[in-house]
């Protein structure tokens, strides 16, 4: 394997295998019998049985005629035996059950230790498997050669916290000097006193029975841990093990095999007293990071409840703190996955470990969830709805869903008035109800009218509905154009339809039934629904929750016809709430903070008329400034959010909206308060100095101001910032529409088909030597090198030259991936047309051999690229440069 240098590289070490891309790939398989032949057979893994489970096996067992293998246990002098079945069967023999003897078997060290995986078929027969390329990648084991470490120099983990903000820690690591398997899952001890107190130990495979917590010795004087790592705090450990295993394996029953077990056991072992016991701040942390595997070990409803009551008080929101929305649906999903599971301690080498089992029926246990989000109260509103009302986004989409999904397989949606036991349907709550909605030019309306006040259990619900015709007196406006109308009645009548208002009350869980061919403009539509299905059950609550969000889509709706806000409310009357939306624009910037997507706007929001992207702690910036909203600059700031926040909803950048953000994003830059401000703040220490360029960088590419490279160069080199700060998105963008061969590396680099890593001096000169197999001579004269489609950049080199190494680089990393590196032919076809002084490179060229062809298209396209640039280029004529190339290469 490769050597191990960055931190990165410590992870694709560690971290589970994808084998799910590797199906053409070679395997070798071994077939265990009595005889011990160990016999080899090569195939495809697509061909290699899916039924065939893994398992656990000693390195020596017994074997009967069959070829099925025993573990023999010895009880008071006597032998007992139990087979290592597919079906974990739990009964134990006696010799004379068995008509012959059983043979005992030993698996080679070379095998057992060797990397290699153990299944077990349908037959109760075992089968060795290791995959050809990767040896040391099997789900389980690793193979361990501490040379591999022996350029290890960064260790500094980095990973989200539950703030939404880059952490990171210094890790202690120790490794050994043993080269054999290595167990992939480690085992998660806590020493008292040490600074980086958390420490996953991996332990190799030979010593898988002596779990020990430190680099004890055996008799042998061989340790028994070949790597372990040391954290700081809790959750680095546990966002550490969510890179390395978690996001593979995710579920408690993918580790039933007694390392897994182990493993799991431990980590539950070190999270429980936080995650029951511990303050709220703590929890938080812990919630943010922990997978679904261990939600077992929250066993304190009462504990997690407290938690959501909580976090959903007051402003639920994502911005400038925790990550509340996104901990509110993980508490909200822990909690039902206790509901509805069970869980049962087991003995392992005399140590409990877990089993978890789903429930079959869970009705009862649906009643129970349910019933809590009504007896729960946050700011005197049951729990239910103050998280319809304050959930946003993908968030409230999601949390919507969710309940839905758990009510329909709960006794409140049973719709028999007779049988139904938990909430009493009535006249005034009846199931079949006739609620029509609809969407017209983009607005969506309906024939009802819902109010739901927080404190009470009750949604008061009114709907308009025709029962006929009724004639009316006929009346003309004769006052057509004055101030006032005037009508006279003509004498005559006309029919009209008569309507009449129904008046509701529901339960929020109770079962209501609406008809699909009337509500073509339902926005919450059901998941997973049978086709031709003509109608939907749903609770009362979902009326309410399809209430909000038409409201928010008709709010679009307005901004994207370029109609004033409150114009526009006033003028569809009943299509919008007026009163709701003038009065949430009457607090100010209460309506920035309504949905998540707005204030965190992490993720690029894409259409045909372009891209709008702004990080999280630009808005929080911009935030800070609203303050002076009396001022030209806060007018221009708190327009420029509302119409992000228009653009985040909506869930795409019209034109229109586009150049609404592109005028208040220019009014912004082109104020000179702007940047005073950011430097106010970068002197209270409220921003970094490098924040506030990203704040600026980011409204100046919103608001279309674009500046030549030459000039960002400039702007680089006098901040004294090392090319390592660069975002990838910014050499996109510079590199975009300078040369052709620039746009193309560009757009490689942003579709991640290439890829650029900076390092220091010392980790350069170390992946050069290591990929070039000790032949680079004068490794500090070179400033880059590509392998493999990266490009590998020394940090301490200027910006003018790093841009120039990624044409350079960049061009070998395409011509890589293009697989036209080794093909001379192909070379030279996409190189002989090439244009120098007015005539075509292909007489300059047509001599150069295979090496010298692939520097010549590196050479020529950086070339271009420092001419259009205005840097000196590096060969003033080609026959200076084709003389360098024949020379060196």
């Amino acid at each position: 394997m490769s050597k191990i240098i960055t931190m990165d590289d410590l992870i694709d070490y560690l971290k589970i295998p994808d084998f799910t891309q590797k199906v053409d790939q070679e395997i070798i398989t071994i077939k265990i019998t009595r005889e011990q032949s160990f016999q080899e057979k090569t195939i495809l893994l697509k061909d290699f049985p899916r039924e065939n489970k893994e398992v656990n096996i000693s390195q020596t067992f017994f074997m009967d005629a069959n070829n099925v293998a025993y573990n023999r246990y010895i009880l008071r002098g006597n032998s007992y035996y139990k087979n290592v079945s597919y079906d974990r069967d739990e009964r134990v023999f006696t010799d004379a059950h068995f008509q012959e003897p059983l043979v005992e078997v030993t698996i080679p060290e070379e095998i057992y230790n060797g990397g290699f995986q153990f299944f077990i078929n349908p037959n109760n027969q075992l089968v060795g498997l290791v995959e050809v390329v990767h040896a040391d990648n099997s789900k389980d084991y690793i193979s361990f050669n501490p040379s591999n470490f022996s350029l290890f120099n960064e260790k500094t983990y980095h990973y989200t916290n539950v703030y939404g903000e880059k952490a990171s820690e210094n890790l202690g690591i120790s490794v050994a000097s043993l080269n054999a398997s290595v167990h992939r899952f480690p085992i998660l001890s806590k020493r008292l006193g040490d600074r980086n107190p958390y420490q996953l130990s991996y332990y190799y495979k030979k010593d898988a029975n002596k779990m020990l917590p430190s680099f004890l010795l055996d008799e042998d004087e061989i340790p028994m841990i070949a790597l372990r790592i040391s954290f700081k705090t809790l959750s680095g450990a546990l966002s550490f093990l969510n890179e390395t295993i978690f996001n593979f394996y995710n579920e408690v029953n993918d580790f039933r095999s007694k390392w897994r077990h182990r493993f799991l056991e431990r980590v539950g072992y070190h999270i429980t007293p936080v995650a029951n016991k511990s303050n709220l701040k703590d929890r938080k942390a812990l919630i943010y990071q922990i997978p679904e595997a261990l939600y077992f070990v929250f066993y304190n409803k009462a504990s997690l409840w407290a938690a959501v009551e909580t976090l959903a008080s007051g402003n639920i929101t994502d911005i400038l703190g925790t990550n509340e929305e996104d901990l509110l649906l993980k508490l909200l999903k822990i909690l039902y996955h206790r509901y509805t599971h069970k869980y049962k301690n087991k003995q392992d080498v005399g140590r409990e470990v877990v089993e978890e089992k789903e429930l079959v029926y869970v009705r009862e246990q649906n009643n129970e969830y349910l019933k809590k989000l009504l007896t729960v109260k946050a700011d005197n509103k049951t729990l239910l709805q103050k998280l319809v009302d304050g959930l946003d986004g993908e968030q409230f989409k999601a949390y919507v869903y969710f309940i839905w999904s758990i009510w329909k397989n709960s006794s409140y949606a049973n719709s028999n008035p007779k049988t139904n036991k938990l909430i009493e349907i009535t006249e005034e709550s009846p199931v079949l109800l006739d609620y029509r909605s609809d969407k017209t030019l983009g607005f969506h309306y309906d024939n009802a009218k819902i109010n739901w006040e927080g404190s009470k259990a009750k949604i008061d619900l009114s709907v308009r509905v025709k029962v006929g015709t009724k004639e009316v007196p006929e009346l003309v406006n004769v006052g057509y154009g004055e101030p006032k109308s005037r009508f006279i009645d003509t004498g005559r009548t006309e029919k009209v339809d008569d309507y009449q208002t129904l008046q509701y009350s529901y339960h929020p869980f109770s079962p209501i039934l609406v008809k699909d061919s009337k509500n073509a403009g339902f926005i919450l539509k059901e998941q997973n629904k049978e086709e031709g299905s003509l109608s939907t059950k749903l609770p009362a609550f979902l009326l309410y929750a399809n209430d909000q969000t038409a409201f928010w889509e008709n709010v679009f709706t307005g901004v994207e016809y370029a109609v004033d806000i409150v114009t526009t409310v006033s003028g569809v009357g009943n299509l919008i709430k007026v009163g709701r939306l003038v009065k949430l624009l009457n607090k100010g910037k209460t309506l920035l903070y309504k949905t998540k997507q707005v204030t965190s706007a992490i993720k690029t929001v894409k259409a045909a008329a372009g891209a709008i992207e702004v990080s999280s702690g630009t808005v929080n910036t911009l935030l800070k400034l609203t303050s002076a909203n009396d001022t030209e600059l806060g007018k221009s700031i708190s327009e420029y959010l509302f119409y992000l926040e228009m653009v985040a909803l909506v869930g795409e950048v019209s034109v229109f909206l586009k150049g609404k953000l592109q005028k208040s994003a220019k009014e912004i830059v082109e104020n000179p308060k702007f940047t005073k401000s950011l430097d106010n703040l970068v002197k209270k220490g409220e921003l970094k100095v490098s924040e506030k360029d990203l704040v600026k960088k980011e409204i100046e590419k919103v608001g279309g101001i674009n500046a030549k490279i030459e000039d960002f160069f400039k702007r680089i080199k006098k901040k004294g910032k090392p090319i390592k700060e660069i975002f990838i998105s910014d050499i996109v963008k510079q590199l975009k529409n300078v040369t052709p061969q620039g746009t193309l590396i560009a757009r490689a680099l942003d579709k991640d088909d290439i890829r650029r890593k900076i390092l220091d001096p010392l980790s350069f000169k170390a992946y050069a030597q290591h990929y070039s197999g000790g032949k680079v001579e004068h490794v500090e004269r070179i400033s880059a090198f590509e392998y493999d489609g990266i490009m590998f950049f020394r940090e301490t080199t200027d910006v003018d030259k790093f841009f120039n190494e990624i044409v350079h680089e960049g061009t070998h990393a395409l011509d890589r991936i293009n697989d036209i590196m080794e093909d001379y032919d192909q070379l030279y076809e996409r190189t002989k047309n090439l244009v120098y002084n007015g005539r075509n490179v292909g007489g300059y060229i047509k001599e150069l051999t295979l090496d010298q062809l692939v520097e010549f298209r590196a050479r020529y396209f950086e070339r271009e690229f420092q001419i259009v640039t205005k840097q000196n280029p590096d060969f003033m004529t080609f026959k200076e440069m084709i003389k360098f190339i024949k020379k060196e290469y």
